[in-house]
């Protein structure tokens, strides 16, 4: 059964159609053009994703001492590898083989523990337990993210890509590749990682839009030092359902580059069940990705209004979404192309409140082609999401387009789908810049069903020592054929002070200013931060106008504590926020920056 009632949107007309077309072909003709060659470094508008893994057949030869340290490392401070010096950017080595062209003779792999103790700035009894209690990453599961192997020329772009591919991994804290010859001629390509803390567990407490919820969880990050990733967690909430969820993940199935993904979470807004299958692009050169994933759904729609819950709905089935993605191109540059297919089975039930989003109350299929160009680079800096640990920041500059089509029971034809998207994102000096973004339309012969929209600019600072300043803009819409509101404003929708989807609208702007400072003040292994803020947003149902003096709006200040080396979270907050609509003060708590 499909409904679309109440208002109707303006068609998208076949011209319309072929002029966005025309538009983003000739723009990302006009960016390759203009990019991909030495000579004209200029990168053309595209996007992908470039998940960060690889496999090869390494043969390794480990010089360790008894301790299982290489002899190297033991000279002095060496588990705190080498570090940008603060508020400089460095962008990665292009070359793509060394002017002396030497071959790898041998690969060293030092797989170090958390901390250094034999450094006196970790020489205390609470870091040698962790290191005892901790089971370090085994050398296999590095040597099979290398891109280098025994025999290979060196290659400083494959190494540092081998290193953000280390890095990316959520136990590992750094990873460093040297390449030097020996008094005998002998060439060593030495791999040195260092882990964070992987296993967390026991009660915490969490507090946003005016609710607090304490939370029984079990995780492991790397279990057992093989790279798999397990968590439980019971969830025990103020005002609402209580709820359990459970996750695994075993990054290389069988020694191969599949990945399997299983999740459960009975949470009643998210309400899942779900196993995935995907070879992901495990490095800049990897040709073919696919995937396939099945969801089971049994989860309740809440509609909130003025922060209050007004009705909900049910919504049961299963989904099945597979996909097929191919690029070729440079290094760096790529064309992307691919499709993807979607058979979903959902019915909605006990309707209490309004907007199901067409066509959840139905059986359908859909088909959807892509096309996207792209140009990627990295930089390595600190201080932007977290404190001293070395970030790789992706710079894309990319476009996608995509078409599709949705066929309902008996083969009936239901709606069009036409999506466009673009990145542009560039760094001048200590200044960084990120422009994304994304359109789409799904449509039949009469009507516009929906139409959504996202503009999005962050920008980022870091040149000083002690502070980042950091803004976030954001313009979204979602004009939906029934009128309904979908997008809503709150502590958790990126204003803090507020309660949880305090305000609701087809249209939302929003602002986000913060200074991020470091105060270099160290508690035991985590760093002491603070951050002032400034958030305004407002939305606006269909025919209202942005009123700047009708704003919402909240300033306050926060504690950040970096603890980088011990949570994949990286950073801990606790905010307090004075709500100017309300005239009252909230202080709010968890994991991770507020806004990235």
């Amino acid at each position: 059964m499909v409904r679309v009632s109440g208002h109707k949107l303006k068609r998208v007309s076949n011209f319309n159609v072929v002029y966005y077309l025309i538009v983003l072909i000739f723009l990302t003709f006009t960016g390759i053009c203009a990019a991909g060659t030495v000579d004209n470094p200029r990168p053309p508008l595209c996007q992908i994703s470039i998940p960060c893994k690889w496999d090869c057949n390494l043969t390794r030869k480990y010089m360790l001492d008894e301790g299982g340290r290489s002899h190297k490392s033991a000279e002095a401070d060496s588990q705190d590898l080498p570090q940008l010096n603060y508020g400089t950017f460095s962008t990665l080595p292009a070359g793509a083989i060394d002017s002396t062209a030497l071959r790898i003779d041998s690969v060293e792999i030092d797989n170090r523990n958390i901390f250094n103790t034999d450094s006196a700035r970790y020489n205390y009894w609470i870091f040698r337990m962790a290191n005892k209690l901790h089971l370090r990453t085994k050398r296999f599961i590095i040597a099979r993210e290398l891109l280098l192997r025994r025999g290979d020329i060196f290659s400083r772009q494959l190494a540092d890509e081998t290193e953000r591919n280390l890095r990316s991994l959520p136990f590992l804290w750094d990873a460093d590749i040297e390449f030097s010859r020996t008094d005998s001629s002998i060439n060593i390509m030495k791999v040195t990682t260092s882990d964070r803390w992987t296993l967390f567990g026991g009660p915490s407490v969490s507090r946003t839009a005016g609710q607090t919820m304490v939370e029984i969880r079990g995780e492991e990050l790397n279990l057992l030092g093989y790279g798999q990733y397990v968590s439980f967690g019971y969830f025990l909430r103020e005002s609402e359902d209580n709820y359990l969820e459970l996750s695994f993940m075993e990054r290389r199935l069988l020694g191969t580059r599949y990945r399997l993904s299983l999740d459960y979470n009975d949470n009643p807004e998210v309400g899942l069940k779900s196993i995935s299958l995907e070879k992901p692009f495990y490095s800049l050169d990897s040709r073919f990705s696919y995937n396939a994933q099945f969801t089971d759904i049994r989860r309740e729609d809440l509609y909130y209004s003025g922060g209050r819950k007004v009705g909900h709905n049910h919504t049961d089935g299963n989904r099945f979404e597979s996909g097929f993605m191919m690029r070729f191109g440079s290094y760096d540059s790529k064309i992307t192309t691919g499709i993807g297919y979607l058979l979903s089975r959902t019915k909605v039930s006990g309707e209490v409140g309004t907007g199901i989003s067409f066509p959840e109350d139905s059986s359908y299929y859909s088909i959807g082609p892509q096309l996207g160009f792209s140009h990627i680079k990295y930089i390595k800096t600190t201080r932007i999401n977290g404190f001293e640990r070395r970030e790789d920041v992706p710079i894309i500059n990319g476009s996608n387009v995509g078409i599709g089509w949705a066929w309902g029971e008996g083969g009936k034809k239901l709606y069009n789908t036409l999506s466009m998207g673009f990145n542009l994102a560039g760094r001048f000096g200590s200044n960084l810049i990120f422009l994304d973004a994304y359109r789409s339309f799904r449509y039949d012969e009469h009507y516009t069903l929906r139409r959504q929209s996202a503009f999005s600019l962050r920008y980022f600072n870091n040149h000083l020592l002690w502070m980042t300043p950091a803004l976030f803009a954001l313009y979204s819409e979602d004009r939906r054929g029934d009128g309904s509101n979908s997008l809503y404003l709150g502590e958790n929708n990126g204003i803090r002070g507020y309660p949880r989807n305090y305000a609701e609208g087809e249209r939302i702007l929003r602002l986000n200013l913060e200074n991020r400072c470091f105060t270099k003040i160290r508690i035991l292994s985590a760093d002491l931060g603070a951050v002032q803020f400034l958030d305004l947003a407002q939305n606006r149902h269909r025919g209202q106008n942005f009123n700047l003096g009708n704003m919402l709006w909240a300033i306050g200040v926060g504690l950040r504590l970096g603890t980088e080396r011990i949570s994949n979270a990286e950073v801990l907050r606790i905010d307090m926020a004075y709500a100017g609509q309300l005239k009252s003060w909230q202080i709010s708590f968890g994991l991770g920056q507020y806004l990235k």
